[in-house]
């Protein structure tokens, strides 16, 4: 059976017991007005009463019951989801299939959009390695292969669940992004990472002197939530599981391929192995 198929068997069945048991609910009541037997009859008319309320209670412990299972189950679908998702991904890297399509405007980068290599960081604002690699390594990153035109930078969200603040410094990032200062609060929320917090995103607001109103409204809307998790759905197609983690190769038509994955708070190091390796290529072609 597919994985798609169990889903539904599993979201069928809680319905089909429920809808047995509420039909057997909907019967007490007649059955308890049917006129009794002489030899039948209750010794106490309070007996009815008493056996309807043990009924009622039975019927909404098994409805609890019900709905908790079918929360169970839909939880472990999702969980295989992701892992057949990561599973897949993995076996893309070791084919050397990776590729990655950029045309999405909500993706913020630096650099030339026309240069021919891209570095792709996925990250998280509460990560302390992303930390790392802000502080440390993407300057002379930008120094070196960004603001030369070598290459361009782009960032995806990928806030990490066992992060409480991630996710709302994600949203708090995207919609500074909608104010076309996504970098500047980038280096804002990193400055501030012990303290991700709405009151923290309305200080760094006021701070780029961004549109009170139309942030505020943008934190709130679902839309931002919805962004956010569709670059998340992004990472865990290419493999992603931590943060910091890169993806570098070359972009023809929007799409990355020839892709090298570096995990981790590399040093500068490690990105010019990669780089310098492809623009060695690129200049062997011309």
């Amino acid at each position: 059976m597919s994985l798609h198929g169990f889903a539904k068997m599993v979201n069928e069945l809680p319905i089909r017991r429920s809808l047995l048991v509420f039909l057997s609910f909907c019967a007490i009541p007649a059955l308890a007005a049917q006129p009794n037997t002489p030899a039948a009859q209750p010794k106490s008319a309070a007996a009815p009463v008493v056996a309807e309320d043990q009924w009622r209670e039975e019927i909404l412990l098994e409805l609890s019951e019900l709905r908790k299972s079918q929360g169970e189950i839909q939880k472990r679908v999702g969980d295989l989801t992701a892992e057949v998702t990561q599973l897949k991904a993995m076996r893309a890297k070791s084919a050397g299939a990776l590729s990655m399509d950029l045309r999405s405007a909500s993706f913020p980068s630096l650099g030339n959009a026309d240069a021919s290599l891209v570095i792709v960081e996925f990250s998280d604002f509460q990560c302390p390695y992303c930390r790392l690699h802000q502080k440390n390594t993407l300057p002379a990153l930008v120094d070196k292969y960004v603001s030369t035109g070598k290459s361009r930078y782009v960032m995806v969200d990928f806030p990490l669940g066992f992060h409480a603040h991630a996710e709302p410094a994600a949203i708090a990032a995207a919609c500074a992004n909608n104010q076309g200062r996504f970098w500047e609060m980038h280096d804002l929320l990193f400055e501030n990472q012990s303290r991700l917090e709405d009151a923290s995103f309305a200080k760094s607001a006021a701070t780029l002197d961004l549109d009170q109103s139309k942030f505020a409204q943008c934190l709130q809307d679902s839309k931002t939530a919805a962004l956010v998790r569709e670059h998340v759905r992004l990472g865990e197609s290419m493999g992603v599981h931590g943060t910091p983690d890169f993806f570098i190769g070359r972009i023809k038509k929007g799409v990355l391929s020839d892709v090298t994955e570096l995990s981790g708070a590399k040093p500068l190091a490690s990105f010019e192995s990669v780089l310098d390796g492809l623009l060695a290529v690129n200049d062997g072609k011309k």
